[in-house]
């Protein structure tokens, strides 16, 4: 079972969080949400499989991925056994966000590669494929995103998808409207990334594999936390939310 820290409060706090009190669209999909993340885990093991093949899919090499994944493509997915999905969330009216993945200290390495390659415009088509359409949108929709913090030169009239930077010296001017990021390395080593060390950071990239996420808020959300759970028939569902 997970619980919640209510940030006006100085002491840990739980209270449960009826779905009935949230938009009844985002109850359903919250519900079943860890379904979805199933399944992206099984995709990714998909992936792996097909790489560790030496296929290249829709023009990504496993060299590629392999250098920017390392051993941390979800390591022993698929099966979840017993282990739950815990996710911090942020919801207002009908938008959700997963804010944070995982344990309470921030995304894990292996979940910081698969988002990844989630976001990444090549792999589009296969994402689509392995989890449906509907299903592939949503999680791009939800998740953190995230990418590799390549530091080689675009192609003139290139930009950075999701950013819509043509170079990564231009990711202060995101930072003064207020959007939030930090960078992960493989070892798992992160920082928080602001206008002052963003420089440093680019340095760095020049000679380690450097994973930039995003953390995503909404503007007035409520923040709380839920888990999911394989229940008796194997599918993974709500098993709590706290607040």
């Amino acid at each position: 079972m997970c619980s919640i820290l209510m940030s006006v409060a100085p002491v840990m706090l739980t209270r449960s969080l009826e779905l009935s009190s949230l938009p009844s669209p985002v109850g359903r999909r919250l519900r079943t949400f860890g379904h979805a993340l199933n399944r992206l885990e099984v995709a990714a093991t998909v992936l792996k499989r097909r790489f560790g093949k030496g296929q290249t899919i829709l023009g990504l090499t496993p060299e590629w991925v392999s250098n920017w994944s390392g051993n941390h493509l979800n390591g022993e997915v698929p099966t979840r056994g017993a282990s739950p999905f815990t996710a911090s969330i942020e919801q207002q009216d009908y938008l959700w966000l997963i804010t944070d993945l995982g344990e309470d200290s921030g995304i894990s390495t292996s979940w910081a590669v698969v988002l990844l390659l989630l976001h990444l415009p090549a792999l589009r088509e296969f994402w689509r494929k392995e989890l449906r359409a509907h299903r592939a949108a949503l999680l791009q929709r939800v998740l953190p995103r995230a990418w590799p913090l390549d530091p080689a030169s675009l192609p003139p009239g290139a930009v950075i998808s999701g950013l819509n930077l043509s170079s990564w010296s231009q990711l202060p001017d995101l930072l003064a409207k207020d959007r939030s990021f930090e960078v992960m390395s493989l070892a798992g080593d992160r920082q928080p990334v602001t206008a002052s060390t963003w420089p440093q950071i680019l340095a760095q990239a020049q000679h380690e594999r450097l994973v930039l996420l995003e953390h995503r808020h909404l503007a007035e959300g409520n923040a709380f936390r839920a888990s999911w759970r394989p229940d008796e028939k194997g599918w993974i569902d709500l098993d709590q939310q706290t607040f």
